[in-house]
C-alpha cells in the first residue's frame, strides 16, 4: 500500500494508523507531521522534501528515523518522539 500527498496546500497531517510501505509528502506547505503510529519500521520508503516549514516529524523512534529516511527529508527537519 502506498500513501501519497503531492504538491498540496495541506498544512496538518497525522498518520495514526497505516499499513504504507511507502510515504512520500513531497512538495506541500505542511507545518506539522505526525507519523507516530508503532509501524515506522514496516515503512521502506519515505519522503518529505519540499517542506519548507516543516521542522519536525513525530515518529516512533528518532534513530531508525534518521537513519532510514535521514536522507529524504529537507535539512531543517529533524525526527523526535514529541515535536511540542
Amino acid at each position: 500500500m502506498n500513501l501519497r500527498l503531492l504538491i498540496s496546500f495541506v498544512l496538518f497531517l497525522s498518520i495514526k494508523t497505516t499499513t504504507a510501505q511507502t510515504i512520500s509528502v513531497n512538495n506541500n506547505q505542511l507545518n506539522d507531521f505526525i507519523l507516530k503510529n508503532g509501524n515506522n519500521t514496516n515503512i521502506t520508503n519515505f519522503s518529505s522534501k519540499i517542506n519548507p516549514h516543516l521542522h519536525c516529524i513525530e515518529v516512533d523512534n528518532p534513530n531508525y528515523s534518521d537513519y532510514h529516511w535521514g536522507n529524504n527529508v529537507d535539512s531543517q527537519t529533524t525526527f523526535l518522539v514529541n515535536c511540542n
